[in-house]
């Protein structure tokens, strides 16, 4: 499992990092920050046996609009816009809040 969960998180940041550089986007600008905080804020949740570990953004605020400006944004980059759809549908579908707003 833990390799797992290790590999996901690798696997986000470089996600993250791909989507930058086909931005022109300095990812250390804002990379750092998230990375830790983000972190910080999963140990959090994890050690206070939360359920969910602080997901933010668009697709908590079920804020299609945003979410549909991302995708399109990335449409000359079919890799990395599959893989923000993926992991858009994947945190919808688990988030606890989002199936209580259902």
């Amino acid at each position: 499992m833990g390799v797992a969960v290790s590999n996901f998180f690798t696997a986000s940041i470089q996600f993250g990092k791909e989507i930058s550089d086909k931005l022109n986007i300095e990812p250390l600008d804002f990379f750092i920050p998230i990375i830790q905080q983000t972190t910080q804020n999963c140990i959090n949740s994890l050690t206070n046996k939360e359920t969910n570990l602080n997901i933010s953004g668009p697709i908590v605020r079920n804020d299609e609009k945003t979410i549909q400006k991302h995708i399109e944004a990335l449409e000359n980059y079919p890799e990395l816009k599959n893989i923000y759809i993926n992991f858009t549908s994947i945190i919808q579908k688990n988030d606890k809040r989002l199936m209580q707003k259902q």
